[in-house]
């Protein structure tokens, strides 16, 4: 299995993130769901590892399964192989 590395566009990041390892989904048109992991987080945005980059819509809201659901709107900013990066939107 390759190791996950970020892009190096991804240094312009304005808050440090935290690696982390949880399940998320990611909410596509007409409702539909699709599973992703929450590779790492920050404050303004996140890392997802997904099946599929094509799949994942430039907005959407992404769920994530800790001790509660936390649920945020989301914009990609970047797509490599089988992750994306995101910012969170209001």
């Amino acid at each position: 299995m390759s190791s996950l590395k970020e892009p190096s566009a991804i240094d312009r990041r304005t808050s440090v993130r935290r690696r982390v390892e949880y399940a998320g989904s990611i909410r596509r048109p007409r409702g539909r769901q699709a599973l992703c992991v929450i590779w790492d987080v920050s404050d303004s945005g996140a890392r997802l590892v997904v099946p599929s980059v094509k799949d994942v819509p430039d907005k959407f809201v992404l769920t994530i399964k800790r001790n509660n659901e936390e649920r945020y709107y989301c914009r990609v900013m970047w797509r490599a192989e089988c992750q994306v990066g995101v910012s969170f939107i209001e």
